[in-house]
């Protein structure tokens, strides 16, 4: 008896003895609202894995940002390409190509020697048996570069002197100096009559441009560079095996001698030329004087090829007097210079001082 009391006892005490459910009694816990969301997401959670698509636009933006994200993330972690590889094949390319520089730098400055000999001989000695210069004046030039390969070639001579000898006389315009001779001898041949059909009145002022030019070459204030520049315009490429040479002067020569043949004409038989006198001019002495009828322009007096070269030659003289007047060079007439006496000082400094 005692064993079913407590069983009875033990008992749900919210049950009534009567068999009747307790009003004050709650009932069982049922499942929420937080439930059923967790629930449904659940099931969103695996319809997204299974591959079917959102049941609602919001479910579809979720699903969105989660994918950009996962992008953003697996971008992130890329690592940085082949930046690193092209920059230190950059930077490995640019060590080679210093070294390389500085050993060929190192092996030509070790055979200067060799190289000077090898320019005197191809090209140098070549291009001075060329050139315009006189005669003798060739000759005494060709001796002494002679002379220097000879030095050369018996190891007389050390590297830096013989880069020095070759750098001076790179820079001495021996060649253009025969040119520039030329251009003198045209000024002294042409009347100056026929000079002062383009503009040049005073031959002789022109020949001391010329003149003033020497001096700077002497004083190194002018180099082979300048004198191409101030020849440029009576210089022509041809293929000599100096690839150049000077305008052909005869048209202009010719011109010149048409033009004193015309004016000794007129002198002879004591008038003026027909150019220049006025065919309606009265014969009495109160008659105004003679009309100058010589053409201005002086293509119609020389012709356009003659008077071409004719403007030509006052270009160099134009030129020549401002690489004087640059070097500071008085604007007088100086003795004349040989070149042969300029090479051999260019050779002595170079042996004594080497280069510049």
């Amino acid at each position: 008896m005692e064993h079913s009391e407590r069983d009875h006892d033990d008992g749900d005490p919210n049950d009534r003895d009567d068999g009747q459910p307790d009003p004050d009694r709650q009932p069982p816990d049922e499942p929420g609202a937080e439930g059923l969301v967790a629930d449904e997401r659940m099931a969103n959670a695996g319809e997204t894995a299974s591959g079917s698509p959102p049941s609602s636009p919001a479910e579809a933006n979720s699903s969105s940002e989660d994918g950009s994200a996962s992008e953003d993330g697996s971008a992130s972690e890329e690592g940085p390409g082949c930046m690193p590889a092209i920059l230190a094949a950059t930077v490995l390319m640019g060590i080679i190509g210093f070294v390389t520089c500085g050993v060929t730098t190192w092996m030509l400055y070790g055979k200067r020697t060799e190289l000077a000999i090898r320019t005197l001989e191809e090209t140098y000695l070549p291009g001075v048996e060329q050139s315009r210069l006189e005669p003798d004046e060739k000759r005494r030039v060709v001796s002494q570069l002679r002379d220097l390969i000879g030095e050369l070639k018996r190891d007389q001579l050390e590297d830096w002197q013989a880069g020095g000898v070759m750098q001076r006389l790179v820079r001495t315009p021996v060649i253009q100096w025969g040119e520039l001779n030329a251009i003198d001898a045209w000024l002294r041949r042409v009347d100056p009559a026929t000079w002062a059909l383009v503009g040049l009145e005073d031959v002789e002022d022109a020949r001391r441009q010329i003149g003033r030019l020497r001096r700077a070459i002497e004083l190194d204030q002018a180099t082979g560079v300048d004198l191409n520049d101030v020849l440029k315009p009576v210089v022509v490429k041809d293929d000599s095996p100096l690839g150049r040479s000077l305008l052909d002067p005869d048209p202009l020569f010719a011109a010149d001698a048409m033009i004193s043949a015309e004016g000794g004409a007129a002198a002879e038989g004591g008038r003026e030329p027909e150019a220049r006198r006025d065919p309606d001019a009265a014969a009495d002495d109160d008659a105004p004087p003679p009309v100058d009828a010589t053409p201005a322009d002086p293509a119609v007096r020389l012709g356009e090829e003659a008077a071409a070269i004719a403007e030509s030659i006052v270009d160099v003289v134009r030129r020549a007097r401002r690489v004087a007047d640059r070097g500071e060079v008085p604007d007088r007439e100086f003795p004349d210079v040989r070149i042969g006496t300029i090479v051999r000082r260019q050779i002595e400094a170079g042996i004594r001082d080497g280069s510049y």
